[in-house]
């Protein structure tokens, strides 16, 4: 089914996809991982689009099959102020700091 892996030889029943991986067709193939710069939080994603992007200046530093938000980093010269939440942009480096992409600055 979509969504769903079987890739032992004597399969009996498909498991869902894991977080970070999806599977569109119906097939014995295994699942794919979401590729980079998206993630999947979730299990039984049934196509590419179920795979959740990262916000703008952020990315997951070229790792695939990443299963939370928090893989989605701030690109260097950004910063979060909300370290906890998915939905915090990443925001320029203010002057006069030093951003290394966490929710940490540092004084030049």
């Amino acid at each position: 089914m979509q969504g769903e892996e079987c890739v032992d030889s004597s399969c009996v029943t498909c498991t869902p996809c894991a977080p970070g991986h999806y599977k569109a067709a119906v097939s014995t193939e295994a699942c794919e991982a979401c590729p980079k710069d998206t993630y999947r939080e979730t299990p039984g994603a049934t196509e590419l689009g179920n795979c959740e992007g990262c916000l703008a200046k952020s990315s997951t530093n070229g790792a695939v099959g990443q299963s939370s938000w928090t893989s989605c980093v701030c690109d260097s010269d950004y910063y979060r102020i909300l370290a906890d939440d998915k939905d915090d942009a990443c925001m320029d480096c203010p002057l006069g700091l030093t951003c290394d992409g966490t929710s940490t600055v540092t004084p030049v």
